[in-house]
């Protein structure tokens, strides 16, 4: 056979270098976190966090488009939900996903240097 004759190594001759994870994203405020509901489009409020800072090393899905809130007594949005149509009530919004489940607002994500999704 053709080749390199075979060589074995001995463990103390490895050198192993780790490099770490490039950071992508980060929150920039305690981002609320909003789950799927069904094939509807909808994104509702969970009653988790994000903390300030939380980095994202993968790139995120993203979903973008027109949505209206769903407001509780406070004001505060329980629910965002998508919409083909504009009028007054609607806005362009942007989710992105790091995770596989839960969507973040665009608006609470600041993109590490040269990164953008």
């Amino acid at each position: 056979m053709k080749g390199e004759p075979a060589r074995y190594v001995d463990g103390d001759e490895v050198d192993v270098h780790c490099v770490p994870p490039k950071l992508v994203a980060h929150t920039n405020f305690p981002a609320p976190l909003y789950d799927r509901v069904g094939g509807s489009g909808a994104l509702v409020r969970t009653p988790y966090r994000m903390s300030n800072g939380h980095g994202f090393h993968n790139q995120p899905e993203r979903r973008e488009g027109l949505y209206f809130p769903t407001r509780d007594g406070a004001g505060t949005v329980v629910q965002w939900n998508k919409t083909w149509m504009s009028d007054n009530d609607t806005t362009s919004k942007v989710f992105l996903c790091f995770d596989g489940r839960y969507f973040i607002d665009q608006e609470y994500i600041t993109w590490a240097d040269g990164e953008r999704s």
